[in-house]
């Protein structure tokens, strides 16, 4: 092989490692695997170029501000016949708003953002600072935009201790942390046209 020749494919080769790898991924989806849980999911399709890492990033807030590292999928290879399926049951989302995922590889996107919203699971309550803790006061806030007559149902987890607010026109409602013993506290709020709202929030006392 001439000298030119052999310069020609040792270029080739050296600029086929820079090429960015292809990983096609499909079926990108956040579900609820129960009342507290997602399960998210997704393939990796065939035909896939890479092996590498691949990284599940977790946000708040459509990844504007923030972004935590969640799960990691080590040396994902993809195949050139099949698809591959994976999953992660994330076990600590936010219950109260939504829940942004994204995939990563070589610190690059791969996926483009999706959320799963709980909030509107719960038939639209959303409760901040959650969970409550010394001092603090939850705002619980709910659709109610004909200022329907409300109630406010909360009970501890042993359904020992219970409390009932009436009279609620608005659609926020305070509830100070001192109100409560530390726990799990379950709530519904329902009005005389039949709408109901329902969910649990915790109390922590140090």
């Amino acid at each position: 092989m001439s000298f030119w020749k052999k310069t020609y494919v040792l270029i080739f080769v050296f600029f086929s490692f820079l090429l960015p790898a292809q990983l096609i991924i499909k079926n990108f989806v956040a579900q609820p695997a129960n009342s507290s849980q997602l399960l998210v999911t997704w393939t990796i399709g065939a035909g896939s170029q890479v092996c590498s890492d691949l990284q599940l990033y977790w946000s708040t807030d459509s990844f504007a501000t923030t972004n935590t590292w969640v799960y990691t999928l080590p040396t994902v290879c993809g195949t050139s016949g099949t698809d591959e399926n994976y999953s992660f049951q994330h076990t600590n989302p936010e219950t109260n708003g939504k829940n942004y995922y994204r995939l990563t590889s070589f610190a690059s996107p791969v996926s483009p953002v999706i959320y799963y919203d709980f909030a509107a699971d719960n038939g639209g309550y959303k409760l901040f600072p959650h969970p409550l803790t010394d001092g603090t006061v939850g705002e619980l806030s709910f659709k109610n935009p004909a200022s329907d007559l409300c109630v406010l149902e909360i009970s501890n987890a042993l359904s020992t201790k219970r409390y009932s607010f009436g009279n609620i026109y608005s659609d926020k409602i305070q509830l100070p942390a001192d109100w409560f013993e530390s726990g799990i506290y379950f709530f519904r709020i329902y009005s005389l046209s039949g709408k109901l709202v329902k969910g649990k929030f915790i109390v922590i006392h140090n």
